[in-house]
């Protein structure tokens, strides 16, 4: 008799109905039981022996799977088939997700999910943790074949779990240059013999970059007419090859799909270690390649960096301007311009006004520009009779300024002044000759060069120590000034300090010839307890680093830090000053935290570059359209439609904080992968 499948529940009936209609049908006179064969019947179960009043089943011969999902059968000589739930580990078929898409090609995979041998896929619940490398339709996972990284696949059945980890390599093959098979080739095998001429000028090697900035440009020396060259970027979950012929000096921006790639394919804090392998080949000859290390920090740079761009060698008005230039568009704008020299500048923490000292003759005049206008626009000639000089600060709140007033008769004094009508609220607040102010971003705390020494302008003064006081809690008011940083006439002044975004320490510049651009600089970081005075070593080339200034935000396990530098940027441009930025270790508890740096793409490279203050985007009011909530002036951008922009607005009751909206601890934010960092939750370095 052929094997039959029967639900337990339908089995179970069968065999207490067919016992019945035996005995009402077979019974014989007499009372005996007759089996259905003698009363000619075919309808026994599998399985099933009659003995006795009750059935018996053979187990040996009977199909106990009922056909219910989720379910494990058990078969009893007595009773027939029976189910319970399954709650036990489950393995996956295939049992290891390691793919590679190539180009953008994808295969999609189904996967099974099997407990004790028996799939039980339709009945578990399948979810992915991390949707950035593919999709999850039902069990079966998509590659999305531009980034790479690692995910877990999870199967949920009853009250057990199980998980499989998911990696994506996504590689991109091309060949730029329309180089043969056979030049290829011989770029793939290269000779074991070192290149005698090639030198990768930039980027530095272990140089570290943030998230969406422009892709840098990879530049070279030594090189002849013709050669051919293969490029490769590789990290663990992505690698991009190129084949292209250049000419001396050299030069390769990497495709934006290639760079936006390779950092959204990184894990951690310093993505996993990107190989970056310049291969020559030159008269028939494939050299050996030359490598560096790249890394990318999983983390975006808030903010825009406000600077004085001065004409140099490209023409154009004296003066120059001041220009803003955001590290993700690579195109520089025009804040304030003319004839007239307009620097000295400072932006609010709200990135809507900057102060700026207007060149009116002595002392100069400081003009307050409103950012939100498009163009900015600024307001009439000086703000009152109290409201000159040349550096300033804003408090935390964009009311009130801490101004250096400069006559440029060598008094000096630094005054705190209220915006809204121009009047001094505090004067000597620091002490004597003091100018080069700033204000930490919580409030709490200024810092100046005071003690200045020498006559005309502060900012030529050779002598002079980095002192920081206390703000009281009218914010107006300081005491328990200290000295943090003394003068040293061996190493040069300290110069325009910048707190931290979490008002945890000071980077400053020392130069040899007072402040001026035109002397040898360094970079410094100091703790705002004194509890330790680094220079940052790797971020400087030949001395030449000035203007320091934090990003509004840590990220990614940074601080970032932008400065002007007269370093070579490859062999574009030479020694000239212009915007870097660099990586500080958070927490900077390495003797030189500092990592090297990275061109800010989008300068015009025929100009100079001074005065870097690197401050928030202009935020907009409640209402208004947000991709974040940096983009907001109330800190929350309220998305309801994953994926589309969202409206500025309050924080939904109840609701945890999304990433990139205003937090006030790490609770708040959602998912144990982001902490509240500078008042806005981000994703941790892991």
């Amino acid at each position: 008799m052929p094997l039959r499948r029967f639900s337990s529940r339908t089995s179970l009936l069968l065999a207490v109905l067919g016992a019945a209609s035996v005995v009402a049908a077979c019974s014989g006179d007499d009372g005996s039981v007759t089996s259905p064969a003698d009363a000619g019947t075919d309808a026994q179960e599998p399985g099933r022996t009659d003995g006795g009043a009750e059935p018996t089943y053979d187990c040996a011969n009977l199909d106990c799977d009922d056909g219910n999902a989720c379910t494990v059968d058990t078969c009893d000589a007595n009773k027939g088939c029976s189910h319970e739930a399954r709650n036990g580990s489950m393995t996956f078929d295939p049992p290891v997700a390691d793919f590679v898409t190539t180009n953008g090609a994808v295969t999609p995979q189904p996967f099974k999910a099997l407990q004790s041998g028996v799939d039980v896929t339709q009945c578990v619940d399948w979810s992915l943790d991390d949707a950035s490398i593919g999709t999850l339709n039902g069990s079966v996972f998509t590659p999305n074949g531009t980034f790479g990284g690692k995910a877990t696949l999870s199967a949920k059945l009853g009250t057990t779990t199980s998980t499989l980890p998911i990696t994506v390599t996504a590689i991109v093959q091309s060949n730029s240059g329309n180089l043969t098979d056979g030049d290829r080739t011989a770029l793939d095998t290269p000779s074991a013999t070192p290149d005698p001429s090639l030198d990768v000028t930039y980027p530095e090697d272990h140089t570290v970059f943030p998230l969406d900035v422009l892709s840098p440009l990879v530049q070279w020396n030594g090189g002849q007419a013709n050669d051919l060259y293969r490029i490769q970027v590789k990290s663990r979950y992505f690698e991009a090859v190129d084949y292209v012929s250049a000419a001396p000096s050299s030069l390769c921006e990497l495709a934006d799909v290639v760079w936006q790639a390779l950092g959204r394919s990184g894990q951690g804090a310093e993505s996993d270690p990107a190989t970056v392998t310049l291969t020559r080949s030159s008269a028939n000859v494939t050299y050996a390649p030359a490598t560096r290390t790249w890394h990318v920090a999983q983390g975006r740079l808030s903010g825009s960096v406000y600077y004085r761009e001065l004409p140099g060698l490209g023409g154009g008005a004296p003066n120059g301007r001041l220009a803003v230039l955001r590290p993700d568009t690579g195109s520089a704008t025009t804040v304030t311009g003319g004839g007239a020299c307009n620097s000295c500048h400072s932006v609010s923490r709200n990135g809507r006004h900057l102060l700026s000292s207007f060149d009116s003759g002595p002392p100069f005049d400081l003009r307050l520009t409103d950012l939100t206008q498009a163009p900015p626009t600024t307001g009439p000639a000086g703000l009152g009779a109290n409201v000159k000089g040349t550096f300033s600060a804003f408090n935390p709140a964009g009311d009130k300024a801490l101004v250096s007033f400069d006559a440029a008769n060598g008094t000096f004094s630094l005054s705190i002044v209220n915006l809204s009508n121009g009047q001094s609220v505090a004067s000597d607040v620091l002490g004597s000759k003091c100018a080069e102010p700033s204000w930490s971003p919580d409030g709490s705390r200024i810092a100046a060069i005071c003690g200045l020494q020498g006559g005309g302008w502060a900012f030529d003064h050779t002598g002079g120590s980095l002192r920081i006081g206390t703000v009281n809690a009218d914010g107006v008011t300081i005491d328990s000034s200290t000295d943090l940083v003394l003068a040293n006439a061996g190493q040069g002044r300290p110069s325009y300090p910048k707190f931290s975004p979490d008002s945890a320490f000071i980077a400053y510049s020392r130069t040899t010839t007072g402040s001026r651009s035109t002397g040898n600089g360094q970079l410094w970081l100091v703790a705002v307890d004194g509890s330790f005075n680094k220079q940052l070593t790797t971020i400087s080339r030949g001395n030449h680093e000035y203007y320091p200034s934090f990003a509004p935000r840590r990220a990614g396990g940074y601080y970032w830090l932008a400065f002007t530098s007269k370093r070579s940027y490859g062999n574009t441009t030479i020694d000239k000053p212009q915007i870097w930025v660099a990586a500080i270790k958070d927490p900077p508890n390495e003797t030189d935290p500092s990592r090297p740096a990275f061109y800010l793409r989008g300068q015009v490279a025929s100009t100079m570059a001074y005065e870097t203050d690197f401050a928030a985007n202009v935020c907009v009011d409640d209402g208004a359209t947000c991709s974040s909530g940096t983009d907001c002036c109330g800190g929350t951008c309220v998305v309801t439609t994953p994926g589309s922009t969202g409206t500025c607005g309050a924080q939904p009751a109840g609701a945890c904080v999304a990433e990139s909206n205003r937090c006030s601890k790490s609770s708040d934010c959602c998912g144990s992968a982001q902490a509240c960092i500078d008042k806005v939750c981000q994703r941790t370095a892991l």
